[in-house]
C-alpha cells in the first residue's frame, strides 16, 4: 500500500512552517492506512512530493518513496533535509545594483531609481531598515543602546521595462550629549512603483529614550525593533502613540510634557498631536517625500525614510510600511518613553526568502537584481575562450587550405 503526501513549498513561507506541515501531515497519512485490513505500518510505503520552483519560474517536483514509519519519523526531525527552505534564486550576472544611504549633509536626499530591463519577469530585492537613534542621559556621554531595523529579502514579480523608486532609510539621529533627550526613529527602506504598487518595505527601529541621572526617565533604553509584520510597533510611556496599520503612519505621544512623533507610513505621515507638533515622520509614497521628523532642541531627529523625531526624553517611532508610535512623558516616575519600530511588507504575489531583525546598527541599504527574465541571456566568452576559438579557427583554416591544395595538385 502506498500513502501519498504532497507538500507545496511555494505556499510555505518559512523552514519552521514547512517542518510543522511535515510533522503534522506525515504521521496522519501513515495512520490512515491502519483502517485497511492486514495493514502493516512497517511494510507500507509513503510517497512524498515536494514542489519548488527553479530560478526561471519553471516548477520542479521531487518525489521520495520510503517505509512509512521510518520516513514519517525522519520528517519529524527538525533538521531533516526536507525541512530546509530552498535558497533564494541567484541573480542574473551583471544585474545587481546596491543603493546606499545618501549623505546626511544633504537636507533633502530624495528618491533613487532603478531601471527594470525589458523582458524581466521578477526581481530579487534585499532591503534593510535603519536603526533607531540613541537616547542620552544627563550625566555626559551615557548613551543608551540602539534598536535594530528589519531585513527583508523577497522575490517579487515585475514586468519590465519599468522605473522603480528606491528609498534607503537613515538611522535615527542620536540625542545630544548630556541632554537627557531621546533619539529619533530610524527610517524604513522601500522599493515601489512611483505612484503605484509597493514591492518591499523594511521597517526602521524606534528611537531610544533619554533620561536624567538620579531620577525621572532613567535609565535610557533602546526603542522597539522594527516589526516584521504589517503593523507598526507601539511607543512606550503613559500616553504613548500606537503603531499604524494598513500603511498608515504611527501616532505620536499625547503626554503633558513632551512627546515623540509617530513614524511615517507608506500611505500617510505619522502624527504629532502633543508637544511639539512637527516631529512626525513624513509619508513615503507619493506625494510624500519620506523625510524624517524634526527633533526638538537637543533631541534626535528622525531618519530619512519616515522616522519620527524625539522631543525631550520621549523618542520617535520608526518609519515603515506602517509607522511606529512615538513615546510620551508625563514626568512621573521612572519611565522609558521609547518609540515603536516600523512595519514591513512584501507585495502580494512575492515570495519572502528571508524576514528577520538585523543585529547591526546604522543606515539601511537596498540591493536589487534580476531574478528571472523572458529574454535569453547572450552567452559571453572570456579571454581564454577567445584564444581557444582563435586557435580552432586557425586549425580549420589550415585544414581547408590543405584540402584546397590537394584538389589543385590532383
Amino acid at each position: 500500500m502506498t500513502t501519498a503526501l504532497r507538500i507545496d513549498r511555494d505556499r510555505i513561507v518559512s523552514a519552521e512552517a514547512l517542518a510543522r506541515a511535515q510533522r503534522r501531515q506525515a504521521p496522519r497519512r501513515c495512520h490512515r492506512g491502519s483502517a485497511v485490513r492486514g495493514w502493516n505500518p512497517e511494510e507500507s510505503r509513503l510517497k512524498i512530493t515536494i514542489s519548488t520552483r527553479l530560478n526561471d519560474g519553471r516548477p520542479r517536483v521531487r518525489t521520495m518513496f520510503g517505509n512509512c514509519v521510518a520516513l514519517a519519523t525522519y520528517l519529524m526531525t527538525p533538521g531533516s533535509l526536507l525541512a530546509q527552505t530552498p535558497p533564494p534564486p541567484a541573480c542574473v550576472p551583471g544585474t545587481s545594483q546596491i543603493f546606499a544611504s545618501s549623505s546626511k549633509a544633504t537636507p533633502a536626499p530624495g528618491f533613487q531609481t532603478y531601471a527594470v530591463p525589458a523582458g524581466v519577469t521578477s526581481l530579487l530585492i534585499t532591503a534593510n531598515g535603519g536603526s533607531g537613534g540613541r537616547g542620552n542621559a544627563t550625566n555626559g556621554t551615557d548613551f543608551g543602546p540602539a534598536s535594530f531595523g528589519a531585513h527583508i529579502q523577497a522575490t517579487v514579480p515585475i514586468a519590465g521595462p519599468a522605473i522603480l523608486d528606491v528609498v534607503v532609510g537613515w538611522a535615527g539621529f542620536d540625542a545630544a550629549a548630556d541632554s537627557g533627550s531621546g533619539g529619533g526613529g530610524g527610517g524604513g527602506s522601500f522599493v515601489f512603483v512611483p505612484g503605484g504598487t509597493l514591492l518591499v518595505a523594511a521597517g526602521g527601529g524606534g528611537g531610544g529614550n533619554g533620561g536624567f541621572a538620579g531620577g525621572g526617565n532613567s535609565p535610557t533604553a533602546a526603542g522597539g525593533n522594527a516589526q516584521l509584520g504589517l503593523v507598526g510597533g507601539n511607543g512606550s510611556g503613559p500616553l504613548a502613540g500606537s503603531g499604524g496599520s494598513g500603511g498608515q503612519g504611527g501616532s505620536g505621544g499625547t503626554g503633558t510634557v513632551a512627546d515623540g512623533g509617530g513614524g511615517g507610513g507608506y500611505n500617510s505621515p505619522g502624527t504629532a498631536p502633543g508637544f511639539p507638533n512637527d516631529t512626525f515622520g513624513h509619508q513615503i509614497g507619493l506625494p510624500g517625500d519620506a523625510s524624517g521628523g524634526n527633533g526638538d532642541d537637543a533631541a534626535g531627529a528622525g531618519g530619512f525614510g519616515g522616522g519620527g523625531g524625539a522631543a525631550g526624553p520621549p523618542a520617535g517611532g520608526g518609519g515603515g510600511y506602517s509607522g511606529g508610535g512615538g513615546g510620551s512623558d508625563s514626568n512621573s516616575g521612572t519611565l522609558t518613553p521609547t518609540g515603536g519600530g516600523g512595519g514591513s511588507l512584501v507585495a502580494p504575489g512575492g515570495f519572502t526568502d528571508d524576514r528577520s531583525v538585523l543585529n547591526t546598527t546604522g543606515d539601511g541599504s537596498v540591493t536589487i537584481c534580476v531574478a528571472s527574465s523572458a529574454v535569453a541571456a547572450i552567452p559571453t566568452i572570456d579571454s581564454r575562450g577567445l584564444a581557444l576559438l582563435a586557435l580552432l579557427i586557425g586549425i580549420l583554416g589550415a585544414l581547408a587550405a590543405k584540402r584546397a591544395a590537394s584538389r589543385v595538385g590532383g
